[in-house]
């Protein structure tokens, strides 16, 4: 067995370390390794055991302690602009970041849950269904142009649907 001193070995031999990332301090499991008399531990490596992680939570070496943090898998979200956002950190997830994507662009984040903005998302509905009502119109016009020209009559369903396009058209107030 390798006894340290001050963090040097003083004696040769094989040791049980646990290995962790040295940027993030996570935890990446355990091995043996050589030790050579008046040498230390390489960097990302300790002798002490971590915990054992509880469910949801991450190991993380924090200067010469492990701790047990919160662990957010999956992306996370922008709760200004719904956006995903890249991430490169564990643990706590900052008040302006959430696991929760944004259902539409009418969504604000408000309160701790994104907030559905009813009014404009009606008004996109309306200016949507206007949109699309005038495109049909647009597509449709030749009928009224052949009519207008040659005397065939527009088609009764065509008549019909256009109808309800102008009515359409207009409650969007595009």
């Amino acid at each position: 067995m390798i006894k340290f001193f001050d963090g040097f070995a003083e004696n040769s031999g094989e040791v049980l370390v646990y290995h962790f990332d040295r940027d993030t301090g996570e935890f990446l499991g355990k091995g043996l390794v050589h030790v050579s008399e008046g040498c230390g531990l390489a960097p990302g490596q300790t002798l002490d055991a971590p915990p054992r992680a509880k469910k949801g939570h991450v190991i993380i070496r924090d200067a010469d302690k492990w701790v047990q943090v919160k662990e957010h898998q999956g992306p996370v979200y922008s709760t200004e602009t719904g956006e995903e956002v890249a991430r490169s950190w564990r643990g706590e997830l900052p008040e302006h970041l959430t696991n929760e994507p944004r259902p539409s662009i009418h969504h604000h984040w408000k309160a701790g849950v994104w907030e559905l903005d009813q009014l404009a998302a009606a008004t996109y509905e309306r200016e949507q269904a206007s949109a699309a009502a005038r495109a049909y119109l647009a597509q449709t016009d030749w009928y009224v142009i052949r009519q207008q020209e040659t005397g065939k009559s527009i088609p009764v369903d065509v008549l019909e649907r256009r109808q309800s396009a102008r009515a359409a058209a207009g409650a969007g107030h595009v």
